[in-house]
Order: structure tokens, then sequence, then C-alpha cells
């Protein structure tokens, strides 16, 4: 019976990657805000910009940097299920976007499949990010809810700098109930 269930997971996880890998290797990805750093908007649960620092015409303050998308298509997604005891009760796919939101910092979020998966699968893990700067060599790792309010949670902003990032990503559920079949794989240029 074991072997049973293993096999329709393995179908069902292949199906599953099949219908996440083909958006993200055309590059469909959805729309990173074009200006200001991120934020989750409770409505909609897309990231969005935060309102812009007002400045006074004329005065030295700082101005924000725009805020640009990378281009994520050279990934593999996140793949997992969910579990109560030993009996799978979901699974999810979930593809990383990732912006830049100033001169060296970046921040990620999970674009999850099926859509429903942040009010189920994923709605109390948690997304482990490590990340490597191959141009500097400067590496770090950051760990953030996956979802708020059922809508996926953008990253802190990673002290990334510029250059060619390698990102590992897992996702982490209470007790073992959310398990990471293959964890996901990011190449992006910053």
């Amino acid at each position: 019976m074991l072997l049973m269930m293993l096999k329709r997971i393995a179908v069902s996880a292949a199906g599953v990657l099949a219908l996440a890998v083909a958006p993200v290797a055309a590059g469909v990805a959805a729309a990173a805000p074009d200006s200001g750093p991120q934020t989750n908007t409770p409505e909609s649960g897309t990231p969005s910009p935060a309102a812009p620092d007002a400045t006074v015409p004329g005065s030295t303050a700082p101005t924000q940097p725009a805020v640009r998308q990378l281009d994520v298509s050279n990934q593999t997604p996140t793949i997992g299920i969910t579990r109560v005891g030993i009996l799978p009760t979901g699974g999810f796919v979930a593809p990383l976007a990732a912006a830049a939101t100033g001169t060296d910092t970046t921040v990620v979020w999970l674009e999850p499949m099926p859509g429903n998966a942040c009010a189920t699968s994923l709605r109390t893990a948690k997304v482990a990010v490590s990340w490597k700067n191959t141009s500097t060599h400067k590496a770090d790792d950051a760990t953030f809810p996956a979802c708020t309010s059922g809508k996926p949670t953008i990253s802190p902003a990673l002290p990334t700098g510029a250059g060619t990032l390698s990102l590992t990503v897992t996702v982490l559920g209470d007790g073992g109930n959310t398990v990471t079949l293959s964890p996901g794989i990011v190449n992006v240029n910053r």
C-alpha cells in the first residue's frame, strides 16, 4: 500500500512539475513593482511597491532607487507535499520571483501553485533561502514566512550586491508536515 501511495505522489509531483516548469522556462512570472521597496498588500496579496519617501524639491535627501524585476527563468522550482502522519494531503510547486530593490539589495518571494497553496499547503510554512553571489563570493541565508494572510510574503532585503546570484530554496513546515521533495535552485544576474 505504501508503495502505491509513493507511486501516486511521484506521478502527481511529475505532473505538477511539468505544469510549473513550462511557464518558468518561458520566462513567465508575475510582474514585480517598478518603484519603491516591496510590501504585500492584504487586499491582493501581490507584491507591490511601498509608498515612496517624500522629498522636498531641491533638497539633498537621497532618492529611492527603482525596483527592478530580475529574470528568474533559469530555475528549478521548489516541489513539495503536505501530510498528516504518513498520508499526503496536498502538494505544491513554488517558483521563486526576485527583484532588485536597491543598489545592493534583493528581495525574493514564492509564486506557489496551485493558486490556493498559501491558504492551504503553505499556510504555516517558512521559506529558507541560501544565496551566494558567485561574482563577489559573498553568501548568506534568510528564513521568512512563505505566506501571510493567504498571500505570498516578500523576504527581508538580502544584501546580495551586484553580480551572478545562486539561490537554493527550501520550504519548511510545522513538525515536518510540509516536506520539500526537491529544493528550488535559481541562478540570476543582478
